[in-house]
């Protein structure tokens, strides 16, 4: 039943937050914000290394969160590490999105949601 109400929520929340519900954090960065950061990182800038951090302790809490209200790995192993990479790669495809939706997009196709 916990499962089920978390899943609905969660499906839910793109709808929610566009609506009214408030996002906090890196998620809220768009995903052009977010490859341009990995590119700085990539090349040793200050300005990526400290987005890098942002995205990193955000994607910590974020997962830790979901992670323990599922019950499950919702990063099916990725750790935060992977998980990262694969938003910058998922990022990089949808450069339209934003950081949260390209993480619920991710973690929906690695099956963390079941």
């Amino acid at each position: 039943m916990r499962l089920s109400i978390m899943l609905f929520l969660l499906l839910a929340a793109p709808q929610v937050w566009s609506q009214n519900a408030s996002l906090y954090g890196y998620g809220v960065h768009s995903c052009d914000d977010l490859v341009a950061s990995a590119r700085q990182w990539e090349s040793n800038e200050e300005e990526g290394a400290l987005a890098h951090v942002q995205l990193r302790e955000w994607m910590s809490g974020f997962i830790s969160g979901l992670s323990l209200a599922l019950g499950s790995d919702v990063t099916r192993g990725a750790g935060i590490e992977g998980m990262m990479r694969q938003v910058v790669k998922q990022c990089t495809e949808h450069r339209q999105s934003d950081v949260f939706t390209a993480t619920m997009e991710l973690i929906k196709k690695r099956g963390g949601l079941e």
